[in-house]
This record gives C-alpha cells, structure tokens and sequence, in this order.
C-alpha cells in the first residue's frame, strides 16, 4: 500500500467513529414463533450494520482531500489507541492467558483513563476490505500504518513469554506517526498470581506514564455571563467533576457540563481574572 493512500485513507477521518461507543442506539428485537424477542440477535445486527457503515466511510475517506488541521501544541487531541494482538512464546498452564490479560488492560483503559479504543469489530472488518491478513501485522511498520488509517494515535504491542512456572510480559506503546516509543512496561510473576493481579499492575504502570505522557490540556474559549467555557469535551476525555488548574498560579476550574468537543467550568478556587485563551491543564 503505497504511503499517499494511507494519508488519503486518515484524511477526514473522525476519532470518534473508531472509538468504543459509549451511547448505543434503540433496537428492536424480532418475535420468535414462541412470543420472545429475540434481543442478541437485534443486537448483533445493530452492531454489524454499525461496523459495516464506519468501516464504509473509511474507506471512502480516501476520495476526499487532506484537510489541514489547526495547529495548537497546547490543547490535547482524542488519544486514540489499538492493542494488538499478544505475541507469546513458550506454552502457558492457564489456556488463552494473554487474551485474559489483554481484556483486563483493556478495561482498565477504559474505566480509569482518558485513552478511546479501537474496536475489535472495525479492525477485522477494515482487513477485510483492504485484503490484509492479520499475519502482516507482525511487520511493526505495517502495523503503525494501519494504525494511522484508523486514526489511532498510539499502538501497544504485547509480549508474553513462558518460561516454566514464571511468565514475562512486557508492553510498549509506540505512536503512529513518528514510530516513537512513548510507554514500556514489564512484570513478571508466577503461575500462583491471579492474571487480574498482573493486569492491576500492568495497567497502573501504563497509566502512569501515559498520563504523564500526554497530560490534558485545553484553553479557556469563551467567557460569557460568568460561563466559562473550554475548548476540549468527551472526546479528549473530560469528565463532570474534574478540575483544571492554570500553570503558575492559583485559579482551579470545575467541569459542571461537557459536550463532545467542548465543555463548561466555574471557578472553584482562586481569585485570577479568567480571559479566552486561558491555559489550563487537568489536576491529576
């Protein structure tokens, strides 16, 4: 696949079409001959049809024209991430061991971090369509391209190596555009360790560096009424409660209300004028 029509593919492209969805639509289920509704099966075509119509527009992304995108090294963009499939060497005493550590980073992901996922579903549908075998993955390079086309910022390659009674694993999150490897983190443990343990572990030293990696920032873009209203929303990970302090001095804002790619604050501390513009960046 030649570099252009990568770049053509990503054009366009919203993250959140790629990311786990957090609000699914109303489904009707059929009736059975007996009188029950058949609600899985309502859900799987629901889900299918959606995958089906992401994956489409993907592809037709690659017609329409790179848009520019506005430069602003301060406030935080969606931080989009795919986890590969787990490499493993050796042979484990616990059958699929690093698909269940690779389902708990997963939730932990998602319930104590800012990061979106991909969704499984999209990704084998998008191979599909470009006719790629998950074998080609193995190649880091095609990996960060598809990466890119999914319009995921990060990738976390996992290896779990076992070696008697004693399993490694070791992660690293490399970024899609520059190959940069921006988190690595390791942990080995025996066969008597719960993998819940491992991944509360794994996850927690993941965390860490990733929000030390790339904190959430945003500016103040309008100051209306006493409303106060900053330029980042659901998709770049605010939540209603979270504050937000502004570098080198004391003023702290709440979020009281977000929207997808905006939100409103009040001030919750501090006495400092507030302008459009502002810096602020979240308390951790």
């Amino acid at each position: 696949m030649k570099k252009n029509t990568i770049r053509n593919l990503l054009a366009g492209v919203f993250v959140s079409l790629l990311v786990v969805s957090t609000a699914g639509a109303a489904i009707k289920g059929d009736i059975n001959d007996d009188g029950r509704i058949d609600l899985q099966d309502a859900i799987d075509q629901e889900k299918q049809e959606r995958v089906d119509r992401l994956v489409k527009e993907l592809v037709e992304s690659a017609k329409a024209p790179p848009r520019a995108l506005p430069l602003d090294e301060w406030t935080s963009a969606p931080l989009t991430l795919w986890i590969m499939d787990f490499q493993k060497q050796g042979y484990s005493l616990q059958e699929g061991e690093e698909r269940l550590l690779a389902a708990g980073l997963s939730e932990a992901l998602i319930e104590k971090s800012r990061v979106q996922l991909v969704e499984r579903d999209i990704l084998d549908k998008l191979l599909e369509e470009l006719k790629l075998g998950t074998s080609q993955l193995a190649d880091r390079n095609a990996a960060l391209s598809l990466g890119r086309i999914l319009a995921a910022k990060l990738v976390l390659f996992g290896q779990v190596v076992y070696s008697g009674p004693r399993t490694q694993v070791s992660l690293r999150v490399v970024e899609t555009e520059t190959g940069r490897i921006s988190a690595t983190v390791s942990e080995s443990f025996g066969s008597a360790v719960p993998v819940s343990g491992v991944t509360g572990k794994l996850s927690k030293d993941l965390l860490d560096k990733l929000d030390k990696r790339y904190p959430l920032r945003g500016k103040v873009s309008e100051v209306k009424e006493g409303q106060i209203s900053l330029n980042i929303g659901q998709k770049q990970g605010v939540k209603i409660g979270q504050q937000y302090k502004v570098p080198g001095g004391n003023l702290v804002l709440e979020i009281i209300a977000v929207a997808p790619e905006e939100s409103a604050a009040r001030a919750f501390q501090g006495s400092e004028l507030v302008i459009e513009g502002l810096r602020v960046e979240v308390v951790r």
